[in-house]
């Protein structure tokens, strides 16, 4: 069984040879009118809390647990920005499968699969907030850096070798760096989003 480093160079080197395919233009498994629709969408006006909360609604968890979404808002400027968004949840965990769709245009046709959100604009939301995603769950270490000139930027991910120190190992950790000038955008975003209400379903539970 591949660890999940080695699952994220095996993404890299897929995407690397797309990259190369779409230059030579062999490339046809991608609808870039779609992407860019995606990319269009990717405006301060997305609800990206909203599309992160039914994420984790959607999110397995062990029985026994009492789910959570933790939202916090904490200084980032060892890594190169003041503030981060901090998204914590207790879901089950990132697996193989569920990475691999995260790094697709539009990679699933299955609903219930936690941060990766459905046809390619649930966690693409946070673009629109930040460049650099950052996700720890389950052992995966990894980032984005998204470019505007670089459509795959949006999909390659990057490997963290050493997570920020206050990253809590036993849940999946999304952090959103942001910067100055989002600060009041985010902060309206939270505050609009997160007075209401998510369920968390018992059948979402699982062994």
């Amino acid at each position: 069984m591949k660890n999940p480093k080695e699952i994220i160079n095996n993404i890299k080197r897929r995407i690397d040879k797309e990259k190369k395919e779409q230059e030579e233009g062999t490339y046809q498994t991608v609808d870039f009118k779609g992407v860019a629709r995606t990319i269009k969408r990717l405006n301060p006006n997305i609800r990206f809390v909203i599309e992160l909360l039914q994420n984790a609604d959607d999110n397995k968890y062990y029985k026994n647990i009492t789910p959570f979404f933790k939202v916090s808002i904490i200084p980032f400027d060892k890594w190169g920005y003041p503030y981060c968004l901090w998204i914590q949840n207790n879901e089950k965990g990132f697996e193989k499968e569920n990475v691999e769709n995260l790094c697709k245009f539009f990679g699933s046709t299955k609903r219930k699969i936690g941060f990766i959100g459905e046809f390619g604009i649930g966690f693409k939301s946070v673009f629109s907030i930040t460049n650099d995603p950052y996700i720890f769950s389950k052992g995966y270490s990894f980032k984005f850096e998204h470019k505007k000139d670089d459509t795959f930027s949006l999909i390659e991910p990057i490997w963290v070798d050493k997570p920020p120190e206050f990253v809590n190992q036993k849940v999946t950790n999304i952090i959103l760096p942001f910067s100055e000038e989002k600060k009041d955008l985010v902060l309206e975003h939270i505050k609009k989003d997160l007075l209401g209400f998510i369920a968390f379903p018992e059948e979402n539970q699982v062994n």
